[in-house]
């Protein structure tokens, strides 16, 4: 089970959404973050393959086996961890409640933007976030604070746009500096992130082994007929029954 299944079936991603999954679903598998959680559950006390989950637990419960279940302080510091671990590793739109049961229960949430909808862009009015940052201070939120900070390491480049510019002014401009806007980006890329990184025929070719993975109680025969009538003739030219296998044992080995 998912966390997602406790939120309902997730929205369509946009464009820059499925740019921010590819990277999740990569990122996640890679060893420096299989490391990390591994760290995790050895400081904070949790099996190497983390808890068996109980049915009478939810995904959003902490493990009542878990040694520091009823320590705010504790569960505060990993919570912490995990921001800074979904921040180092560029989960944007991620929260920590998402990967909460792949530390406690080895299973993976898959990117769902109901929790965000962020992606690579966003609007901001400058008078606006200096009021909320008064405010902030008035009232002591360090909580907020530290989300209004982790904004600048996701959006380090900003757009600052007149109420009368037209929609030509705004995409002109942009296609005018965009040498500039490529050199200040490289100022704060990072080694290792993916987004970006995903092409059409990225997104072509997952489509393809999921469609074989759903229909994998059928025949491959059946399979290979039902992909040549649903595909582009260059997707499938080459493609036999061992390849329909192959594809679902792929699929299934993803999921593990």
């Amino acid at each position: 089970m998912f966390i997602d299944d406790l939120f309902g079936p997730a929205k369509k991603l946009t464009a820059q959404q499925k740019k921010i999954k590819y990277n999740y679903d990569n990122r996640i598998k890679s060893i420096p973050f299989k490391t990390e959680i591994s760290n995790l559950r050895e400081e904070y006390k949790i099996p190497r393959l983390g808890f068996s989950k109980d049915e009478n637990v939810t995904l959003l419960d902490w493990p009542p086996q878990w040694k520091y279940v009823n320590d705010p302080k504790m569960r505060r510091m990993l919570s912490n961890d995990l921001d800074k671990l979904i921040s180092e590793f560029h989960f944007l739109g991620m929260r920590t409640l998402q990967l909460l049961p792949l530390v406690f229960y080895n299973l993976k949430s898959e990117y769902n933007p109901i929790f965000s909808g962020e992606e690579l862009c966003m609007l901001s009015d400058i008078h606006a976030d200096k009021r909320r940052d008064e405010d902030n201070k008035a009232i002591g939120v360090r909580e907020i604070r530290e989300k209004d900070k982790s904004l600048d390491i996701k959006y380090p480049i900003n757009l600052r746009i007149s109420p009368y510019a037209s929609q030509r002014d705004i995409t002109s401009f942009l296609h005018n500096h965009r040498s500039e806007i490529k050199e200040m980006q490289k100022i704060y890329k990072t080694e290792g992130v993916l987004i970006g990184k995903l092409r059409k025929k990225d997104l072509d070719t997952a489509k393809l082994y999921d469609f074989a993975y759903e229909n994998r109680e059928r025949p491959y025969k059946a399979i290979l007929a039902l992909i040549q009538n649903s595909f582009k003739k260059k997707q499938w030219k080459n493609l036999d029954e061992q390849g329909i296998a192959a594809m679902i044992q792929s699929v299934r080995k993803s999921m593990l």
